[in-house]
This record gives C-alpha cells, sequence and structure tokens, in this order.
C-alpha cells in the first residue's frame, strides 16, 4: 500500500491506488480490519514515532475526486499524507462510514484511541461514482498518551455496536473486525511511500 504527500499526489496516482486497493461488497470484518491495520502501520513510515504522535482523518471519495480530498486536507487540516485503504459499492459507504463515526466516538469516549486524535464526519451527498474509496489523511502532532483496548473491551464495543440501530452489521463481522484494535504492534500492514513523496 502506497503512503502520498497530499500536497503534489496527481490524480491518476491516487485513481490507480483505488483501483488496486481490495474491493469489499460484502464481508466486511476484513475492512474494518485493514482500516485499523493500516493505522496501525503510519508510524513504521517515520522513524522513532509512535501511535500517540499521529493525527488522522477518517474519510470517503469517489476516486477521481481523491486529488480534491488530499489537496483540501493539505490545506484546511495541514494534513500532509494520505493513503487510499479500500473501496466498496457507494451503496454501502455510508454504513461503512456511520461504523466509522461511532466506533472512533466509543474510542475517545473511553480514551482508548490508539493514535493521537482521529477526526471524521459525515462527508455530505453520495457521489454518482458506483464505487467509493475510504481514506485516511494524516499529520504528525506532539505525543499524546494513548490507550488500547482489551479484548473484553472489544467485545463490550462490538455489542453496543451491534446493538446501535443505526448500523447493521452482524455481531461476527464487528468482533472480528475489531480485534486487531488490541495488537498495535503485530496487527498492521506494511506501507510504503510513494515515489513523489518519498
Amino acid at each position: 500500500m502506497l503512503a502520498f504527500d497530499t500536497a503534489v499526489a496527481s490524480g491518476p496516482d491516487l485513481v490507480e491506488a483505488a483501483h488496486a486497493a481490495p474491493h469489499y461488497t460484502s464481508r466486511y470484518s476484513h475492512a474494518l480490519r485493514r482500516a485499523i491495520q493500516t493505522v496501525h502501520g503510519l508510524p513504521r513510515l517515520f522513524r522513532g514515532t509512535e501511535l500517540g504522535e499521529i493525527e488522522v482523518y477518517v474519510g470517503r471519495s469517489f476516486p477521481e475526486g481523491l486529488r480534491n480530498r488530499f489537496r483540501d486536507h493539505h490545506t484546511k487540516r495541514r494534513h500532509e499524507h494520505g493513503v487510499v485503504c479500500f473501496t466498496c459499492p457507494t451503496t454501502d459507504v455510508r454504513r461503512v462510514e456511520r461504523l466509522a463515526i461511532r466506533l472512533v466516538d466509543r474510542l475517545r469516549r473511553r480514551t482508548r484511541l490508539c493514535v493521537a486524535n482521529v477526526d471524521l464526519e459525515p462527508s455530505g451527498p453520495l457521489p454518482a461514482s458506483p464505487v467509493s474509496a475510504i481514506y485516511l489523511t494524516w499529520r504528525l502532532v506532539p505525543r499524546r498518551p494513548v490507550g488500547r483496548p482489551t479484548p473484553t473491551e472489544v467485545r463490550q464495543l462490538a455489542d453496543a455496536l451491534y446493538a446501535d440501530p443505526a448500523l447493521d452489521f452482524p455481531r461476527s463481522t464487528l468482533e472480528a473486525g475489531l480485534r486487531d484494535l488490541t495488537r498495535p504492534k503485530t496487527g498492521y500492514l506494511n506501507l510504503s511511500w510513494h515515489p513523489e513523496a518519498a
């Protein structure tokens, strides 16, 4: 998986990254695990950096809109880096987005975020494109203490998300998808810099 410089990433390169990313039409436990493992892999892009020094934004876009989203985050959020995590049908992206928002909110309330901060909000109208990309942008910030949920807390979190009437995911999907929250040292993806970002 390639990490980009949000200031210079080209539209064609980001579209190519979206097409190369896994496309999930079901089995959203794998999508959830991929997002968590991607976040856990971010510090390995920098020498001597820990999860508590990373502020992450989780967003969605259609593939051809990624360049504008990355540039916008570079300007407005001062996020210098980004990655395309996975794609899914646009018809499912609101469910995925809602799940991410609820998950981050519950982790934040329990002081169990694995990074310095996560920012996400509903991203407006859905694109006309049949495929949407889930992406992360981030920046380095002064180190903050971070928490790591225990396996018991992950089960409780899965139960709470399963009970949320606004979400429509099986409990088994949630439990399997959240498992890597307890393993930031081993449950991560290897990322590398796009040549323009290196």
